[in-house]
């Protein structure tokens, strides 16, 4: 799925941000903050049955892109309550 259909973006790898959950509305600022890696990297799509995470990777050209569907995004936030939330 294209990239430009994600609403935001969503960061958690407990290896590199353990306590902290991070929020952009730019694919570019997340990559510069990951050092162009998308591990851990979520766009956020809204579907008829609300906010949902996809999770993302490279396109065979390059591109990021989203693949599949990982979880709702309320759900996400209410497992990680302990984690702050830092908007990019």
């Amino acid at each position: 799925m294209d990239i430009s259909k994600a609403k935001e973006f969503m960061i958690i790898d407990d290896y590199y941000e353990n306590d902290y959950i991070i929020v952009s509305d730019s694919i570019e600022k997340v990559l510069e903050r990951t050092n162009n890696s998308l591990t851990g990297v979520y766009g956020v799509i809204d579907t008829p049955d609300g906010e949902v995470l996809m999770t993302t990777d490279w396109s065979y050209s390059g591109e990021p892109i989203m693949m599949r569907r990982f979880l709702h995004k309320k759900f996400f936030i209410n497992e990680f309550t302990t984690k702050e939330i830092i908007r990019l």
